[in-house]
Parts: structure tokens; sequence; C-alpha cells
């Protein structure tokens, strides 16, 4: 299931072509950048949460590169395959 996504749910196909919307990928980008927005989610979701309690991935995911590769349409495909057990 989508689970490991922050429990979105929904058909991996849609999601991979929402993350296609350059828009989209600019909301994220802009998400992921913000300290304040990375905290609610954290709030929202207790597996993330725990993993931002660690400074190396705080880091990561305030790294603009890292934000980059995360919001690429290839690199969510690949995500969603990993997370899909079908």
């Amino acid at each position: 299931g989508m689970g490991g996504m922050g429990g979105m749910g929904g058909d991996p196909s849609q999601m991979a072509a929402m993350m296609q919307n350059p828009m989209m990928q600019q909301m994220m980008q802009q998400m992921l950048s913000d300290p304040q927005a990375l905290d609610q989610m954290a709030a929202m979701n207790p597996q993330l949460g725990a993993a931002l309690q660690n400074p190396q991935v705080r880091a990561m995911m305030s790294n603009p590169d890292f934000i980059r590769q995360m919001t690429d349409p290839n690199t969510m495909q690949a995500m969603m395959q990993m997370t899909d057990p079908n």
C-alpha cells in the first residue's frame, strides 16, 4: 500500500501523474524547503516525525538538490513501485 508515503492513499498511477504536474512539483519543493511545513507534516505522520528527529534526515530534507531529486517524476515512480506490493 501507500502507508509509507504519508498515507496519501490512492492509485499509484494517479499519484505519478499528479507528481508530473509542474505546479505540484513546485508545491512539493516549497513544502520541503519550509521547516515549518516539515514540522506540520511530522505532526500528522508519526513515521515522518520520527525520521525528522534524525538531524541527517532533516538536513537531507532541506537540501535543494535532494528536494529536486525527490520531486522528479522518475524518482517518484521508482518510489511508488517500491512501496506497491503488486
